[in-house]
């Protein structure tokens, strides 16, 4: 019976960390969406993409750790760890991220004085 339970929280442990790597994987999407602008066609492929490893990964657990079994409890892990991830980690991932973009404008502004007063002096 004890390995039956610890089988069991092994699979809701992996599920957990499965919905949080995906969400963090959305969050990456977010941020090259931020950084790079992209056309209506360009998001669409980004979004099929986004749902198709998201899908693989999730099976891939359930084959893996379930032996692709279906559970609800398997689903309830996802869910929890998305959830965990967008409302725990998501705001400073994204702020950390764009605090780091400005100050690289700064020196990328900065830099490009910088040159530009050395190329006058030549």
């Amino acid at each position: 019976m004890a390995d039956l339970i610890y089988e069991h929280t092994n699979v809701f442990l992996h599920s957990l960390l499965c919905g949080f790597c995906i969400w963090f994987l959305y969050d990456v999407l977010l941020m090259l969406r931020k950084t790079v602008k992209h056309n209506a066609i360009w998001m669409g492929m980004e979004d099929i993409l986004f749902w198709i490893l998201s899908a693989c990964s999730i099976f891939s657990m359930l084959y893996t750790y379930n032996y692709g079994s279906l559970r609800g409890y398997v689903f309830l892990g996802v869910l929890l760890g998305i959830l965990l991830h967008g409302f725990c980690v998501t705001k400073p991932l994204l702020s950390l991220y764009v605090l780091l973009l400005e100050k690289m404008k700064i020196i990328l502004q900065n830099s490009m004085k910088l040159l530009s007063k050395m190329q006058k002096k030549d």
